[in-house]
């Protein structure tokens, strides 16, 4: 329909110029036959049986038999085989005695074959057999062709379907198109009737576009106006071509561009684009408003002035990747400085824009990840601060499930209790409460905590290691998520001493003096002013201060300044009973001006007429934060130095539970989404249970060796060294991406063997080939491999060995001429250079190549010339890639030394025997034609 419609108007303005020639006198002498899908002529006139009577009697009944066609006709058929449209070309008939006959043939496709019209070429009735052609053609379009006459009537119509016209024949036939266009509905009359009076007018051509009443349809109506060789006006001829999907593809584009747009301006992260001099060629409201750049400022300038300069290096590394091809996507961490100069850490994801199959810019996405940050921050102090008073504190400190089993126990557990911690992990708490407690003030705070309420201090007999039982006073606090109770942690001290000395004290109040007299730690009683009433000897030995100097002042004076507001809140919690036992870290400062860490506990002494104040237990716990400090300081070298191994790096438990992890681990395993602490080793990949590093990672942690092995990771198609180390609580594993060595390790294999097969003269050629083929598919990145020979003639080919190409990809070759229009071969052999096209759809190529190449899911093709030693152009060898790209420096390396390999072996195997027995040994069976649309490329 393609290369028909492009002559259709010269066509017809021929037909009209015929047809006012005088008739011809001679009677015409037309030629009929019929052939099948596959070539066969099934019937023949009786005209052309006594013409070829020799070739029908031999039983030589194929098309390529009795007719010639050339490189045009051949392309011609091709296209009716594969559209199902006429065609008409010249071919001559191969007659008997090896005379050529030539004729016009008109080739109409039937539903089970091909009807062919052949008329001969004589200047006598060339016109009428043109005539005849032309009508069959135009009967034939999709589109609707009108012919009037130099009135402006209606004479002659073709269309393939009558169901497609307006109105039946018989109201528009004869009639003037002004009259019939008054009765069509405005506006679309009133469109046609001014497109044509301007043609008829100016002599030109015109055309006008109109939809349907009902807007679901749309069309193009062009008037072509006719002349007679003297130039006078002859007639006209309207052409109605339906362009509905045309019109419905260009307002779907319209839709989607108004959607990105929608989408960029009111997206919720920076989102920009860059050209591909790296300038900014659009910047949405988002990053306006962050980085409080107005569009007019920013636009055609480099992105670089808002990228933090300890962070633009990075940024123009990551473009660099992008530009010279080593990847199309980059996702990295930098930071961007807004116009007033605060610094935003973003998360950049940024890819290649395409236009053409050609880099046309860089869009880029930045999400601001300051919430993430503090919160990644708050959550590491967090765990950091637990770790410590959990591992460092004198208190017991607990984990519990909701049931109330122990989960994790502090060291203290040890001197308070006389337990060692496995002893209780795993164990119900009620076990070894004292009963009268037990059931009611345990369980009281334990049915608030599963309601998710803090309970208030409680205090309770436990039973000890050695039978005798301990008070405790535990704070109990609910750890929920998503509303669920999922832990509950107490915070525990053995106050057996305190409960005796509250039952001394209740007796004697010497016996409270005494035990205030001689705690270790401070012991204030404030008054509700905040005045020191009295202090135990600690507060000199450790604050250096006299107790009598202090009396009666304002105890605040020696907090502080930073921690002066939360001393004074936590002091009216107490008296106003919001928190009995407030617990509270501050600085206090002692007589040499050196500022202390106290652990501050608050209760009221109010309750008791023996201690009319405040008590302030203060535990100095300066040493516990230089502690702290210093494990701070170490963690955060450890996780430098971790970054910084240039190998892949993972930790992992004793069940293989994933504990660390580095950048680089990220980076190898195309950033994994099971790669986080505290999954499954073996969740990384599929199958990883029948694994090497399954059974070798396993038997490094039975024997508590070290291990070395290579293993294959098929998802993402590498090569590893692995390297595993034992230590106390599991393994550290290395590894290496060594794909490039092993591809080389097994391309020289390869080699070796496809030369050893040669050396034994046992292979055939086409063995050869496809062993060598097949072994470098599997060392591939996504393509299959093919070898065609050329033959004398350099325009039809064998294919010599294609492995994992199906059988159609065989039938296409054989049936396909190395035309540079349809194949890379064949630009390869006539260039004698590689041809290599990055994006066949988007490509020059012929309409059923790319078809063809869509069936069989190939998305690029390089084909490289097999030139031998006398300058003779063998073949070629061709690959087929799964991707739309180019080939790589290093597989055009390795593709030209294979091609170099086999180009060697063909000329060696041609030296020893006859080039006629190497094709009848590659050659398959023939095969019958066959119909070519869908088929694959070469």
């Amino acid at each position: 329909m393609v290369c028909l419609r492009a002559d259709l108007f010269c066509v017809i303005l021929r037909m009209h110029t015929l047809a006012a020639m005088p008739p011809l006198q001679q009677e015409q002498t037309s030629y009929q036959l019929f052939s099948d899908e596959q070539s066969r002529v099934i019937s023949i006139c009786p005209g052309l049986i006594s013409q070829l009577s020799n070739a029908l009697q031999a039983g030589r009944n194929r098309l390529d038999d009795l007719l010639h066609l050339d490189s045009k006709a051949s392309a011609l058929l091709r296209f009716a085989t594969q559209t199902r449209q006429p065609v008409h070309f010249r071919a001559s008939l191969r007659m008997d005695a090896g005379i050529l006959f030539p004729l016009y043939w008109t080739i109409i496709p039937q539903a089970d074959g091909y009807q062919w019209y052949g008329f001969p070429v004589s200047e006598k009735n060339e016109s009428e057999n043109r005539l005849n052609e032309i009508e069959r053609t135009l009967s034939s379009l999709h589109d609707i062709v009108f012919e009037l006459d130099d009135k402006g009537r209606f004479t002659n119509f073709w269309v393939d379907d009558v169901n497609k016209l307006f109105l039946p024949p018989a109201a528009f036939l004869g009639k003037e198109l002004e009259e019939v266009l008054a009765g069509f509905p405005a506006p679309v009359g009133d469109k046609l009737l001014d497109a044509y009076r301007q043609a008829r007018n100016s002599q030109l051509k015109f055309s006008v576009e109109y939809a349907s009443p009902d807007q679901a349809n749309w069309f193009v109506c062009r008037f072509m106006p006719v002349r007679f060789a003297d130039k006078s006006f002859a007639g006209m001829i309207v052409v109605i071509t339906d362009s509905t999907q045309q019109k419905q593809l260009e307002n779907n584009l319209r839709e989607s561009e108004l959607r990105y747009r929608d989408l960029f301006e009111n997206a919720n992260d920076i989102i920009y684009t860059l050209d591909p001099d790296i300038r900014i060629r659009s910047f949405n409201r988002k990053a306006a408003e962050l980085l409080e750049y107005e569009q007019e400022e920013i636009i055609g300038q480099s992105p670089h002035i808002f990228f933090a300069p300890e962070k633009l290096e990075q940024a123009i590394e990551q473009g660099n990747i992008k530009r010279e091809g080593y990847k199309i996507v980059t996702f990295y961490e930098s930071e961007l400085i807004s116009k007033s100069g605060e610094r935003i850490p973003v998360e950049i994801s940024s890819r290649l824009i395409f236009r053409n199959g050609e880099p046309d810019g860089i869009h880029v996405t930045a999400k601001d990840i300051r919430s993430q940050k503090n919160a990644a921050l708050k959550l590491a102090k967090s765990e950091a601060k637990f770790r410590f008073l959990a591992e460092y504190s004198r208190d017991l400190i607990c984990l519990h499930r909701p049931d109330g089993e122990y989960i994790y126990i502090s060291p203290s557990v040890q001197s308070i209790l006389g337990y060692d911690r496995d002893e209780l992990i795993g164990k119900s708490p009620y076990s070894f409460f004292h009963p009268d407690d037990a059931e009611n003030v345990v369980r009281k705070a334990h049915e608030n905590n599963s309601k998710g309420i803090d309970a208030p201090s409680i205090q309770y007999r436990y039973r000890r290691k050695d039978g005798q039982y301990v008070w405790l006073e535990s704070v109990s606090k609910p750890i929920m998520e998503d509303g669920e109770l999922i832990y509950i942690q107490t915070n525990s001290r053995d106050i057996t001493d305190r409960k005796i000395s509250e039952e001394k004290l209740r007796q004697s109040e010497e016996w409270f003096k005494a035990l205030f007299q001689n705690s270790l730690d401070i012991v204030w009683v404030v008054s509700k002013e905040g005045l020191l009433l009295n202090a135990s000897p600690s507060f000199e030995k450790q604050l250096g201060f006299t107790i009598e100097n202090w009396l009666g002042k304002p105890i605040r004076e020696l907090v502080h300044p930073d921690h002066i507001i939360h001393f004074d809140n936590a002091i009216k919690k107490v008296l106003l009973a919001e928190d009995p036992d407030l617990i509270l870290r501050i600085r206090l400062r002692n007589m040499e001006a050196t500022w202390l860490w106290m652990e501050l506990k608050a209760a009221s002494g109010f309750t008791t007429s023996s201690i009319p104040g405040i008590i302030l237990s203060l535990r100095n716990i300066t040493e516990y934060i230089e502690i702290e400090k210093t494990l701070q300081h170490y963690s955060d070298q450890i996780t430098g130095m971790l970054h910084s191994i240039t190998d892949g790096f993972i930790a992992v438990d004793r069940s293989f539970k994933i504990t660390m992890f580095n950048a680089v681990a990220q980076e190898a395993l195309l950033h994994n989404n099971n790669l986080v602490v505290g999954s499954n080793l073996w969740g990384l990949f599929p199958n990883t249970l029948e694994s090497v590093s399954y059974h070798s990672l396993q038997e490094a942690m039975r024997q508590h060796s070290t291990i070395r092995y290579e293993q294959r990771i098929d998802v993402l198609r590498s090569w590893f060294d692995v390297s595993a180390f034992p230590y106390d609580e599991g393994l550290f594993i290395y590894f290496k991406d060594v794909t490039n060595r092993k591809k080389q390790e097994h391309l020289l294999q390869l080699e070796k063997q496809v030369l050893e097969m040669h050396a034994g003269s046992t292979a055939s050629l086409q063995e050869l080939a496809a062993h060598l083929l097949k072994g470098v598919e599997l060392i591939s990145d996504r393509f299959y491999c093919a070898v065609c020979l050329a033959k004398n003639n350099l325009r039809d080919a064998v294919l010599l060995a294609a492995p994992s190409l199906p059988q159609l990809f065989w039938d296409f070759t054989q049936s396909t001429p190395l035309d540079p229009e349809l194949t890379t071969c064949g630009r390869a052999i006539v260039s004698r250079q590689p041809v290599a096209i990055n994006d066949v759809v988007n490509s020059d190529l012929a309409t059923s190549t790319k078809q063809g190449a869509e069936v069989l899911g190939i998305k690029a093709t390089l084909s490289i010339p097999m030139i031998s030693s006398g300058n003779e152009v063998l073949g070629t060898f061709s690959i087929y890639f799964l991707d739309a790209r180019q080939p790589t420096e290093e597989e055009m390396a390795v593709l030209s030394r294979l091609t170099h390999l086999l180009t060697m072996i063909i000329e060696n195997k041609q030296a020893a025997e006859n080039y006629g027995s190497v094709m009848n040994a590659t050659c398959l069976p023939p095969k019958p034609a066959m119909k070519l649309s869908g088929i694959g490329m070469r």
